[in-house]
């Protein structure tokens, strides 16, 4: 498996995979430079990508071509999407999600309100008009040192903080592999 960074070329495949995965396709093409395409024998099985908003960074769709689950292409990509995240100097990415808040919490995500969303990630298309305001709304905040890629679990302060907040069962708008 290779990743590389996403190009205008691979904008077509980007949009057949995120579709094939239910997730939204619209405006991917001015987030380009910030995503990433996972390829098996030189075809692209996996997308991920970054929407920069200042100091925070949400993660946009990570989707893996279902024959392809299961194998860690999906946490590649988000590691990819750490690495330019700590480059970019973003201190918490935040993403929405439907059907994988498991997975998000695996990598350190935890859930935030909407109601606590900061306002550069809160005007963003994919939180205004893209995802449904069912959507779980995680955050996790990022750090220079430690692991490889560079983040860490929120403190339990924060974290306890925020579930206190959404108590209630939310729905998630991101699919990705588990």
């Amino acid at each position: 498996m290779k990743i590389k960074q996403a190009t205008s070329k691979d904008l077509a495949h980007i949009k057949i995979i995120l579709e094939q995965s239910g997730l939204p396709v619209q405006d991917c093409e001015l987030h380009l430079k910030n995503f990433f395409v996972a390829e098996v024998d030189a075809r692209p099985v996996g997308v991920g990508g970054l929407e920069l908003t200042g100091v925070d960074g949400l993660v946009r769709s990570i989707a893996v071509l279902p024959a392809h689950r299961g194998r860690g292409i999906g946490r590649e990509l988000y590691q990819r999407i750490a690495d330019r995240a700590i480059q970019s100097g973003i201190h918490r990415l935040y993403l929405l999600t439907e059907t994988a808040e498991d997975h998000f919490a695996k990598l350190g995500f935890a859930p935030i309100a909407h109601t606590d969303t900061p306002k550069a990630i809160a005007a963003t298309r994919q939180f205004r008009e893209l995802c449904a305001q069912s959507a779980t709304l995680m955050y996790r905040d990022v750090v220079r040192s430690g692991k490889r890629d560079g983040t860490r679990l929120p403190a339990d302060g924060d974290a306890s903080h925020h579930r206190r907040k959404t108590s209630h069962k939310l729905h998630i708008a991101t699919r990705t592999a588990k």
